[in-house]
């Protein structure tokens, strides 16, 4: 016990060394005379999650084609800069690079290419039409068994294709759109965001400078999107399913977001100085719909990290709300053990600078926002505990000085 008391004694007499600013104190204009340390934990006065099934993709870092457990993707792709026309093409080959496989392949699956009709960017998938894209003209398929280190490479036989898109890279050129006949995985390819260039789709090909005088080249430089879509067989829907259970998800391709809401206001005393503040979330490992399997979409090899973003105002529903976008930490949230927390030097940022400018007065915090941050790059469902959940409930976890203040 005397130990503690000893560090317990060295902390207040370093912060009250300390320079003291707006940051520090609240904006009374007094001095720190003494104050007491206190550790609080604050549940939130509302828990909810909200659906985007339009989310942009132009960021994601993985090309997704197949289905799996009623989530389903396909991929849009361009190649941009190709030889002129003066320049045949011969021999011509896609190479997708996969990066990972997510669910139970079996056996060979087919892996089709058809040509767009239509124009298309980055965001595609925030459009309806690419959700149900009508006829397109079939161009190739292609029988694989599914591997998540062999490159595919896929030939390209209709010249004609690929002299149009060196004709006009713009008004002609529409890529190629991807589809797998698969109902039990998904492939994830290397896109053009992938970190490393070496494994972006690349297209193959022989360049011939006259009748007798060839070259081989390639080009890696385009455009891709993937459209993700979720059609659940009847009542079978996991985002209905998680509200009946009141439980909250965050998840990605189809992107829910988990907001919370706390009234920090009513519950912080005026006096409080924040050392740090730290958002516990418990993840709930089990599928929702069947709770003795283990949670089947919880994408091992999406990137476990997340967005808090603060939320200024909300109604009711949530079909209105505005966002604090100046504050936003990147991978502030991981995954530790069962749950997601921050690390060490995000809480002190989030407890310093957020929650002390909501006690100051200087910003409005209605509830916190708490997002994958590539929720637009492949598919990957976290189950998390609710309100209802003694053990388990989402927390605020603050630690603070009240402080006594005297003035001259």
């Amino acid at each position: 016990m005397k130990d503690k008391s000893f560090l317990l004694l060295i902390l207040l007499f370093v912060f009250s060394c300390q320079e003291i600013n707006e940051k520090n104190i609240p904006n009374s204009g007094n001095i720190i005379d003494h104050g007491e340390f206190v550790n609080a934990i604050i549940y939130p006065d509302t828990a909810a999650f909200i659906i985007n099934d339009r989310v942009n993709t132009a960021n994601g870092i993985k090309l997704s084609i197949g289905s799996y457990q009623d989530f389903s993707a396909t991929s849009l792709l361009k190649f941009i800069y190709l030889p002129d026309t003066s320049n045949e093409l011969d021999s011509v080959y896609l190479h997708l690079y996969p990066e990972s496989i997510f669910g139970d392949p079996e056996g060979l699956v087919t892996i089709n290419l058809y040509q767009p009709i239509e124009s298309w960017d980055e965001s595609a998938n925030t459009e309806d039409y690419w959700h149900n894209p009508g006829t397109m003209n079939f161009i190739t398929s292609i029988e694989v068994v599914p591997d998540d280190s062999t490159t595919i490479i896929i030939p390209l036989e209709d010249k004609e294709l690929i002299k149009s898109w060196q004709r006009d890279t713009v008004t002609m050129n529409h890529g190629i759109y991807l589809q797998m006949n698969s109902s039990d995985f998904l492939y994830e390819f290397h896109s053009f965001e992938s970190s490393n260039t070496t494994y972006w789709p690349r297209l193959m090909y022989k360049v011939w400078e006259n009748d007798t005088t060839f070259y081989y080249d390639s080009t890696n430089i385009g455009l891709d999107a993937t459209i993700f879509d979720y059609t659940p067989d009847g009542a079978e829907n996991i985002f209905e399913i998680a509200k009946s259970k009141n439980n909250l998800i965050i998840s990605s391709g189809i992107s829910a977001h988990t907001l919370l809401k706390f009234n920090l206001k009513d519950k912080l005393p005026k006096e409080a100085v924040l050392y740090s503040a730290d958002l516990k979330l418990f993840v709930n490992d089990y599928n929702i719909i069947d709770e003795s399997e283990g949670n089947l979409l919880d994408n091992p090899d999406h990137d476990g990290s997340f967005f808090i973003r603060l939320i200024t105002e909300w109604n009711n529903d949530f079909t209105k709300m505005g966002i604090d976008s100046t504050f936003q930490y990147t991978n502030i949230l991981t995954q530790t053990d069962d749950y997601l927390n921050l690390s060490h030097s995000y809480k002190k940022n989030f407890g310093q600078f957020a929650i002390q400018d909501l006690i100051n007065g200087d910003i409005n915090i209605e509830g916190l926002l708490i997002q994958y941050i590539m929720d637009g790059q492949d598919i990957s469902v976290k189950r998390i505990y609710s309100l209802d959940d003694s053990v388990y409930a989402p927390s605020l976890n603050l630690q603070y000085y009240k402080i006594t203040t005297s003035g001259f």
